[in-house]
Formats: structure tokens, sequence, C-alpha cells
């Protein structure tokens, strides 16, 4: 294990053996470092000032080089902080090598996509922000088509029967499909699971060419214990209907069997590199990281054939932890109110708004019936406040259209529930 300190960074090594060492790539102290110390792109480092990245964060330079030199990585930073600037920067990066050394444009029909890279996240909401600072940041370097994010609607009839009369070959031709060409794929863990896991035959995807994994929010998509709320649905109705609610967890697990096998790195072939971000870091996710990402592939390379080219030196899992491990947000001041019952909540928040509350405001809740009791209880108060709640149970073009709303100030209030408690970015509230 190899510990080094700075400014509040810590970075640990884990590398399944005490006697094997490795050198950490330096972090870079300016975005020019990228491209001097790593050989960057220049229109990534074009695309970093166009939106106002003055200098990298600690854990974008600390993770970039990290990333770059192709270690897994497990990545603790505070809210706000540029995580996924330090995560999509070093994939950018080799799309922008890809593009410059060519790509095909005579796809068939039959041939499948070869994606480079998929980033997984708990939300639409947060897979749309992804995909929008991606596409920023690949300006001048992304074809159309490149960058995308996997919806429900694409490839909706995979995995399912055959319609009486109609066979899978026709069903296949009318659905709805991502471009021969996409490079990045951005995609909640369950639809991404279900498709990458799928037989060969019924696959849309060719899986060779995946060098990047990148988990965002991993403490909540790790979490064996943790049951999807996102859905938002009340567990009581879910389990009377005989629908089984899973976890990200279990969600997970047919994709990572599926691409185990490209954690070993084989004659021609880059290695898959596996990036983990959060806020918070349970040891139990870094477990299992450790032994997903290093012991297990390290006992099948002990153990396979001559058909692998890795060493025990390309199995290297880097734990990087910026500032103090489970602290609260230096930048968000925090206050606890005691109203002893939930009706003593609403008290609180009718006084609150008779006093004048800074708009914009967000108001989360754990369930849809407490957010729509909320909702009205803001409207009862005051007819004049511009209000709106979000839960899974409003369709997709819905949520889109009050997420825009809200940030654009046409919403005062926006209230919640676990949907957009994860990774959103609204820079209008202070």
């Amino acid at each position: 294990h190899i510990l080094a300190k700075c400014n509040s960074i810590e970075t640990s090594l884990y590398n399944g053996s005490d006697n094997i060492s490795a050198e950490l790539p330096k972090p870079v102290t300016s975005f020019g470092d990228l491209r001097t110390n790593y050989g960057f792109d220049h229109n990534v480092l074009e695309n970093t000032a166009s939106m106002q990245y003055n200098l990298p964060s600690a854990v974008q330079s600390s993770s970039i080089p990290i990333l770059h030199k192709q270690f897994h990585l497990v990545a603790c930073a505070p809210t706000g902080t540029g995580k996924t600037a330090a995560f999509l920067l070093p994939i950018i990066n080799q799309l922008a090598s890809e593009n410059i050394s060519g790509i095909q444009t005579d796809y068939k029909p039959s041939d499948k996509i070869s994606p480079m890279a998929l980033i997984l996240a708990p939300t639409q909401e947060l897979l749309r922000q992804i995909w929008a600072d991606a596409l920023r940041l690949s300006t001048g370097i992304a074809k159309p088509g490149q960058i995308v994010v996997l919806s429900r609607k694409h490839y909706a009839n995979r995995g399912k029967l055959r319609n009486k009369g109609a066979t899978s070959k026709n069903a296949y031709i009318k659905e709805r499909c991502l471009p021969k060409l996409t490079k990045i794929i951005v995609a909640t863990p369950q639809r991404a699971s279900f498709l990458f896991s799928l037989p060969p035959k019924d696959t849309p995807f060719d899986l060779k060419s995946l060098s990047w994994l990148v988990i965002d929010e991993c403490d909540k998509m790790l979490e064996s214990d943790f049951y999807t709320q996102l859905i938002n649905k009340d567990i009581k109705n879910e389990m009377k209907s005989g629908h089984h609610i899973k976890s990200f967890h279990d969600q997970l697990k047919p994709l990572i069997g599926s691409i185990s096998s490209l954690l070993i790195k084989k004659h021609g072939l880059r290695r898959l590199t596996v990036a983990l971000f959060s806020a918070t870091i349970p040891t139990e996710v870094l477990d299992w990281a450790k032994y997903e990402l290093v012991d297990k592939p390290l006992k099948i390379t002990h153990d396979s054939d001559r058909s692998t080219t890795s060493n025990i030196t390309d199995f290297m899992l880097v734990h990087l932890q910026v500032g103090l491990k489970d602290a609260s947000a230096s930048t968000v001041r925090q206050e606890l109110k005691y109203c002893a019952t939930e009706q003593g909540k609403l008290l609180e928040l009718r006084c609150m708004l008779a006093r004048g509350m800074q708009y914009p405001c967000l108001i989360f809740l754990d369930s849809r019936k407490r957010a729509m009791e909320v909702f009205k209880e803001i409207l009862l108060s005051n007819a004049d406040i511009l209000a709106n709640f979000i839960s899974s149970e409003k369709t997709e073009s819905q949520r889109e259209a009050i997420v825009r709303s809200f940030r654009e100030g046409k919403i005062n209030i926006l209230i919640c529930t676990n949907l957009l408690a994860r990774g959103i970015d609204f820079k209008v509230c202070r």
C-alpha cells in the first residue's frame, strides 16, 4: 500500500500484494499540464477554458492523470468539486485520439455498436446532465451521434417474446436504435445491464472495444441493501402487485458479469478501466472494488492460459479521498430544525413561506405521497407561489420540462423525491 497526502488529498494504492509497488502519476496544477505532461488533445483544453474551468479542482488534478494511465479508481470528493469533468476529460481525450486516427463510416445494418465508454448514473435527470457536459467538453471532437443517452425506448423489443405473426428480425428492424458510430453511452444500470448481458445474437453491442466503465454516485449504486426509491413508488404497493424492486447492486450484477473478461489484458486489446465516483464511499463499496477489479482478475490470470498478457502491475486500484471522510460540504450552510411531528414540519414550512423565502428553493422528501402533501400545502398557503413537484410517476418529457423551467427561473419552489437527490447541478440555487 502506498499513501501520499497533499492539501487534504489522500491517495492509497491497492494491488492485492504488499510486495508490488508502483508510482502514481503526479497531480496537475493546471489544465495546460495535461497537454504538456500527458499529451492531451488541444481541443480538450480549449473546451475546458470555454466552460470557464480555470484551474483543476483537487479531484480533477489527481484523478485525470490516474485515469489517463489506466489505473482503476475509486474517487471520493465533496459535492460540487467537478467530479463529472474528472472522469469525462480522459474519456473525451481518447475519443479525440481515435477520431484523429480515423473512424469507420461505412456501417452495415447488421453491424453491432462498438462503444468505447459506458457511464452509469442512477436517474434519467443525471444522465441528461452528464450527457450535456460531455457534449460541451467534446465540441470540435465528437461526431454527431458519438455521445448518446441510452433510454428505455432504445431496443425496446430486445428480449421480449415474439409477437404473433412477427419474427424477431422484423421486430428489430422497427425498433429505435442508437447510431452505429456511438462511442460514449450514458445509461442507467438497469437498462445497460439488460442490453449488455443479452445473448450475442440479441445484444446490439460488441464489447471488445469497451475501454471505460464509469459508475457515478457509486455509493448508492453498489449498496446491496439499497432499494431503488428512484422509481419512487410506495414499496408496499409494489409488493402487493407482485413487482420485485431490485437494488442498483442487483441491477449491476449482469453487467459486471458480462464485462469481467475485459478486466484482463489480452493480445492487441486495451484493458477496461473502471472508475467509481461519489461524495461518500462506504467500506462495502471499496471492498467490492478491490475484489471485482483486483483480486478476482488476478486469480483468473493466474489460472488462465497464455492468451492473456496481463501481469500483476496491470491490476492497480487507486482510492482517492479529497477532504475529510464523511465530512459535510464546507460550501453549504446547514441548519437543523426540530419539528416533533410531520404536521410540525408542515407548520414550520408555512411559517418560512410567511416570513418570505429566498428563491429558488428545493424541497426534498422521501416519498411521492409526502411530496404531494407539501405541494398542496404550499399552494394553499399562497396561490401566487410558482411551485411544482417532480417524481418518477411523471413522464420523461414532463420531468425534463419541469427541470428546465426551474433552471430558467419559471418555478420558485421545486419539490422532489429521491429522483433528484443525486448529482443534479442547479447553479441557480444558493
